[in-house]
């Protein structure tokens, strides 16, 4: 990103797909405490949940015909 690593969020990581795309900022502390299981199980939810972002979801009709 051309920022300084002292900065908090020093790292961006971008997600895209053809229609979406997700970014994600990471601090050094969240890339290199490798081995920290709670922050490892954060990083891991976060990057879930941009994925998740980026899946398309058919939305069921509100109503069925018979």
């Amino acid at each position: 990103m051309g920022t300084d690593l002292l900065h908090e969020y020093a790292h961006r990581l971008d997600i895209n797909t053809a229609t979406s795309t997700v970014r994600l900022y990471f601090s050094d502390l969240d890339l290199t405490s490798w081995g920290n299981e709670s922050r490892t199980e954060r990083m891991e939810d976060r990057l879930h949940r941009a994925i998740a972002q980026l899946v398309p979801r058919i939305h069921a009709s509100t109503y069925a015909q018979r």
